[in-house]
């Protein structure tokens, strides 16, 4: 019954957020671009860089025991930062653009697009994975680590 529920729900589950920091442009892209300072993301229990080449990296991040796989897709200094992430369960995307409002304010909107081909694991996904909450925890990290910055 699960299977067929989760046959009918949508494949990819995708969620656009906004807020406005208290920051210029290039210090909040200096800060989401650098894993090797990750420990703000107090969410996070481990971030290990796989590989660099050049400006691309690599990286594995857990959190509860859950493993998810990121790679580098594109890079446009202090204005838009882009990576792909799989897992066993699902493949995805995450974009932010980041727009200046003045020398010290600026939008940042963050797109999370997730892609699960099993219907158990899309069921499962739905009751289990709350997108708004993640995306939430990473606004207020990354707004705590501006603050203290």
């Amino acid at each position: 019954m699960i299977y067929v529920i989760g046959y009918f729900l949508p494949e990819t589950r995708k969620l656009t957020k906004e807020t406005v920091y208290s920051a210029n442009a290039e210090k909040i892209y200096n800060i989401i671009t650098d894993n090797q300072n990750w420990q703000y993301r107090t969410s996070l229990d481990n971030l290990e860089i796989l590989s660099r080449d050049g400006e691309n990296e690599v990286w594995q991040e857990t959190t509860n025991g859950i493993t998810i796989l990121f790679k580098t897709r594109e890079k446009r200094p202090f204005e838009y930062y882009a990576f792909d992430m799989s897992s066993q369960f699902f493949t995805g995307e995450w974009h932010a653009t980041l727009t200046p409002i003045d020398e010290e304010q600026t939008r940042f909107e963050a797109t999370e697009s997730l892609t699960f081909p099993n219907p158990f694991i899309r069921v499962l996904s739905y009751l289990f994975m709350d997108l708004e909450k993640f995306m939430q925890t990473y606004e207020d990290e990354l707004r705590k680590k501006l603050e203290k910055e």
